[in-house]
């Protein structure tokens, strides 16, 4: 076994037992190995997507919001319509939650865009697309994205269209 696979192993096992600093350890320490690894370039690109992704998650678990955002990018960057994926834009829209200053909502918005864009069924985006709308007083998108919800069966996105658009 390489290092790579060595170290990542160590991160899922660290994960699993919620040892989430040694985690973040691990899977940095692997993705760091993984260009030395001798992959095949396929395999190369899932197991960097698969290993950001990863350490999005233990990030995330020590409210190192902001490096999972870094993670989450990182792996939305290299497949952004990838079905498995569609769970990271609502992950990194979480943390930008958690850190709630414009820059991290504007960051919100963008990817809940992109997901709806790639995902038009995800009413979850659009609900969180229009509170990010609204939290950055950007009233003609959260009627958008309210709209939307409501269309897809959403029963909250009513009040939210009544109380805020």
């Amino acid at each position: 076994m390489n290092n790579f696979e060595s170290d990542y192993m160590s991160g899922v096992k660290a994960y699993k037992e919620r040892n989430f600093q040694n985690a973040i350890y691990f899977f940095e320490k692997s993705m760091s190995a993984l260009k030395f690894a001798g992959l095949p370039e396929e395999f190369e690109k899932d197991s960097m997507e698969t290993g950001y992704f990863n350490l999005g998650n233990a990030k995330k678990e020590v409210a190192d919001f902001e490096g999972a955002i870094d993670c989450y990018k990182i792996v939305l960057k290299s497949n952004p319509t990838r079905p498995e994926y569609e769970r990271v834009y609502m992950d990194l829209s979480e943390c930008c939650f958690e850190i709630n200053n414009p820059l991290y909502l504007k960051i919100a918005l963008e990817y809940l865009g992109n997901c709806t864009k790639y995902f038009p069924n995800n009413i979850s985006a659009y609900m969180n697309r229009g509170i990010a709308a609204i939290k950055l007083n950007n009233l003609p998108i959260a009627k958008i994205a309210f709209e939307s919800a409501k269309n897809l069966g959403n029963n909250d996105a009513e009040g939210f269209l009544n109380k805020y658009c």
